[in-house]
């Protein structure tokens, strides 16, 4: 037996929401956050029948902004690598121009052994990164 729905959820509501996200500026991902979280529970509320219709079932995602391009300028490298080089041979220097020339994650760098390390030929494979997930584990680094 079909009962009546225990909530009335309209457009309105959801444009108030939405209002009430940019006014304290949410805007871009967590916006578009949002709206997949709260479709969820309109679709799950349709289905288990506590309201009629999802007032955002025609309602596309807003648009993610992309993140800018974080990187150093040409200058900044060249002063950021002199500052290394008057350093020393020390692990932090190492790791940091490690990742100041060839753009490897922290993680992909703290994971690094001698087997993925090719002197001759001057490659460096990245086979791990260590991550935090409950303690410090070897995992895959990641791939875009």
């Amino acid at each position: 037996m079909l009962t009546k729905p225990r909530v009335s959820i309209c457009w309105k509501s959801f444009q108030f929401l939405c209002f009430f996200l940019i006014i304290f500026s949410l805007v871009g991902t967590t916006l578009a956050h949002y709206h997949a979280f709260i479709a969820q529970v309109l679709k799950h509320a349709v289905a288990v029948g506590d309201v009629l219709r999802n007032p955002l079932g025609g309602m596309r995602a807003p648009k993610r902004r992309p993140k800018p391009v974080n990187s150093l300028t040409p200058d900044k490298v060249a002063e950021v690598s002199t500052k290394l080089n008057n350093m020393g041979p020390t692990p932090l220097a190492i790791a940091a121009r490690l990742a100041l020339m060839t753009g490897m994650r922290r993680g992909e760098i703290c994971a690094l052994r001698w087997q993925d390390v090719n002197l001759s030929k001057r490659q460096i494979h990245v086979v791990h990164a260590l991550s935090k997930a409950k303690g410090f584990v070897m995992d895959t680094p990641k791939v875009y």
